[in-house]
């Protein structure tokens, strides 16, 4: 918009007639009239009285117009300051758009990485079984170790000793059956080949059994977050350059 149609805009919006303006501005109609068809620029004065007429600040007056507009009234003081106000305001502006477009681009490609290589969720399960409780005072493994107790005390052992030996074996062969209750568990993460978890009347030891590859929608989700905000990203930098190429 040129600054006469803004100028005849505003005093029509007013209701005001040329000679009415001109008589509230105290110029005459003839200068008004050269003002309204851009045959004349205003002084810094005359605006002032203008917009004193208006009511109206620089800025309301000045916004609508065309930059060609405004490069005729740069000679007025308050114009280009406010024309240079105006365009670090908007460099500040696009500034912080760019940082924002850029951590898109960063935090969009990290969500990606993180979900194709399943970083943060896994992508397997690991089965631990549990043959029975475990009793204060005994290994761990006692479940899987106890015969081979036995076998170490019937080393050297007459044999005497080592029938006694298999007696105990075979009572204690009786005692750990009844003692099994195969507790399983699933763990998402991994926990060793062996863990022990305490219970009420002992604790349990859970031996890795088996790892099976899974899928894990959390993955999926945050790849599909990724590249939203990724393509947010470059389409944000793609519409600057768009915005502010040299034509």
């Amino acid at each position: 918009m040129k600054f006469g149609e803004r100028l005849k805009q505003l005093r029509q919006r007013q209701n005001l007639t040329q000679p009415e303006m001109a008589q509230a501005i105290g110029i005459e109609q003839s200068y008004l009239s050269k003002l309204e068809n851009d045959k004349s620029v205003p002084s810094a004065d005359m605006l002032d009285a203008i917009l004193g007429c208006l009511n109206m600040s620089l800025q309301q007056f000045l916004s609508p117009l065309s930059a060609t507009a405004m490069n005729s009234l740069s000679t007025i003081p308050a114009v280009k300051e406010w024309q240079s106000n105006t365009q670090y305001n908007l460099q500040r502006k696009r500034k912080i758009w760019l940082k924002i477009y850029a951590i898109a681009v960063i935090v969009g490609s990290c969500c990606i990485v993180a979900g194709s290589q399943a970083l943060i969720f896994g992508e397997k399960s690991y089965q631990y079984v549990s043959k029975g409780i475990v009793y204060p005072g005994e290994s761990k493994e006692v479940f899987s170790n106890w015969r081979h107790i036995y076998h170490q005390q019937m080393e050297g052992a007459s044999d005497e000793q080592r029938d006694e030996i298999r007696q105990k074996m075979a009572s204690k062969g009786v005692e750990m059956i009844k003692r099994e209750n195969e507790y399983y568990l699933v763990e998402s993460n991994y926990q060793g080949e062996l863990f022990n978890i305490d219970v009420e009347s002992g604790s349990r030891t859970f031996r890795l059994t088996a790892v099976k590859d899974t899928i894990n929608r959390a993955n999926q989700l945050l790849l599909l977050l990724g590249w939203l905000v990724l393509l947010t990203g470059l389409l944000g930098y793609i519409n600057d350059w768009r915005l502010h190429r040299q034509p």
